[in-house]
């Protein structure tokens, strides 16, 4: 029990330094942790509340401290949010059955790689949705893809490097790890 809450808490702090440390853009451990979320807790209220809550904290810090200037004044969430988190909770549902309770790197590297596409795809339809840099038509859709494309690239990068790194934590932490952690039953 011990050893699941601190790995808990670990992933936790990773995926909050890597967004508040210096990185190349959409290089951190979002997709990581909303992947280990998914694989790693039995409980459901626990998978998806790991990556919420990382995202949670650490859009304060990035909104409020290090991105003030941007924004009227005390700011809950980001513009767009509702596709940002809508696209790291179905990396969660990847990591949960993309990866489950497999002990192998390959499935963590599949989903990787698919989960950042699935972010891609929805985030970069919110921002074509909601925002004014593109015009709502099937040009303005296909320019917000191909601009997004750089953000693809590191996101999947990223994905694969701390995800590969999150689990081997897992399963040398957790030696014994053949089911999903029973921990944190929220």
């Amino acid at each position: 029990m011990k050893r699941a809450f601190y790995l808990f808490s670990a992933v936790l702090l990773i995926g909050v330094l890597t967004r508040l440390l210096p990185h190349w853009p959409n290089f951190t451990a979002v997709g990581a942790v909303a992947l280990a979320g998914g694989a790693l807790y039995r409980s459901r209220w626990a998978a998806f509340l790991m990556p919420l809550v990382m995202l949670f904290l650490s859009d304060l810090l990035v909104n409020n401290f290090l991105f003030a200037d941007y924004y009227a004044g005390f700011t809950w969430f980001t513009p767009g949010a509702a596709f940002i988190y809508g696209g790291f909770l179905l990396m969660t549902l990847i990591g949960r059955y993309g990866i489950g309770r497999q002990r192998n790197f390959v499935p963590v590297l599949g989903a990787s790689i698919g989960g950042s596409l699935v972010f891609y795809l929805v985030s970069n339809f919110g921002v074509w949705l909601g925002g004014t840099m593109y015009p709502l038509n099937l040009s303005g859709l296909v320019a917000s893809y191909v601009a997004g494309l750089p953000f693809l690239l590191n996101q999947a990068l990223a994905t694969v490097l701390y995800a590969s790194a999150i689990f081997g934590l897992a399963w040398y932490v957790l030696p014994r790890f053949s089911t999903r952690l029973k921990a944190l039953r929220v």
